[in-house]
């Protein structure tokens, strides 16, 4: 009957924790920095692109990047100090997609990726060049102004993300812990009862 009363609190513990304990499903967070000055046509520029791993550990990461083709075109993209290796895969004529991957494990805030471009416009003006957008999502496009070479304007991303989240499986893995150890406390007093009746 001792036991059944420790495991029992032993329950209520851990159910008590994990109810106030805050469970959160943490998303990587990316953000666009555009260069700076005017630009002018054959110049090549780079954009940075830093993330917030939102305190997961992230041995990959993934984001989607737009550009208005008919302004520029696309080179290259190289890692930053936050991943090992990036690649760019083209989805269509203004879409690239970016996965970088560190295999010692990335946590924090630091530099994605550096994202190369050409500046082919052959008339001045101002538009937004480029956007980033989750996988998990259809990219907006970028907005078009005909005829213009930009001043870049630093865009405002929204959260996306690949992340190795461990605590969700940490609490499932509790929870089937917490209801085998229940099984097996209900059945020792079932059987010590079914023992005392029938002496």
């Amino acid at each position: 009957m001792k036991s059944i009363r420790i495991v029992v609190g032993f329950l209520l513990s851990l159910v008590l924790f994990l109810t106030i304990y805050p469970v959160t499903a943490s998303a990587v967070s990316y953000d666009l920095i555009a260069p700076e000055g005017t630009l002018t046509r054959g110049q090549e520029v780079q954009f940075i692109i830093d993330i917030d791993s939102q305190a997961s550990t992230l041995s990959t990461a993934q984001v989607g990047m737009t550009y208005q083709s008919q302004f520029v075109q696309f080179i290259s993209a190289t890692p930053g100090d936050a991943m090992v290796s990036v690649t760019a895969v083209p989805v269509d004529a203004s879409t690239v997609m970016l996965t970088g991957s560190n295999s010692s494990g990335f946590n924090g805030t630091g530099v994605f990726a550096y994202v190369t471009f050409k500046i082919i416009a052959d008339a001045p003006g101002s538009t937004e060049l480029c956007a980033l957008f989750s996988p998990s999502t259809t990219p907006s496009p970028v907005p078009t102004v005909a005829g213009v070479t930009p001043t870049v304007v630093p865009t405002q991303l929204p959260v996306t993300g690949t992340v190795q989240n461990t605590q969700f499986v940490t609490i499932l893995g509790t929870a089937i812990l917490l209801s085998s150890l229940a099984s097996l406390s209900l059945l020792r007093r079932t059987k010590s009862s079914y023992v005392r009746k029938k002496h």
